[in-house]
């Protein structure tokens, strides 16, 4: 059973990362396979976690792109970086989350997230 308070804070927030086209956008992909999953990830990761008092979205976000660039996962990576820029991160933050990260995850993981980050900049350029 649906959280109304939390899905409309869960909206609000993907809203805020991916604007709101884009976030409605992922909220009908997930829904096409499953629509308790898609609640859930509104409710839980956009409406509890991502809201929870202690770090700012934009310093969750940060952390969000650390974990993507660690774990490889370019395509989610993009969009966690396309979020961090849309809630305030500057393009030195996300530069400096990614050279730290080739401490723990290595060099072809960094140069990897670099590619991404160059990506998402291209685009943001036009």
């Amino acid at each position: 059973m649906r959280d109304e308070q939390l899905y409309k804070q869960g909206l609000d927030t993907g809203s805020k990362i991916y604007g709101k086209d884009g976030y409605l956008g992922l909220v009908r992909r997930v829904e096409r396979y499953d629509r308790d999953l898609a609640d859930y990830l509104v409710e839980n990761a956009f409406g509890q976690v991502l809201t929870r008092p202690g770090l700012d979205l934009k310093t969750r976000m940060l952390c969000n792109v650390a974990a993507l660039s660690a774990l490889g996962i370019e395509t989610l990576l993009k969009s966690y970086i396309r979020g961090a820029f849309n809630v305030g991160a500057s393009e030195t933050e996300i530069t400096e989350v990614l050279v730290q990260m080739h401490l723990y995850v290595g060099w072809p993981r960094c140069l990897n997230a670099f590619t991404v980050l160059e990506e998402v900049m291209e685009e943001r350029r036009k």
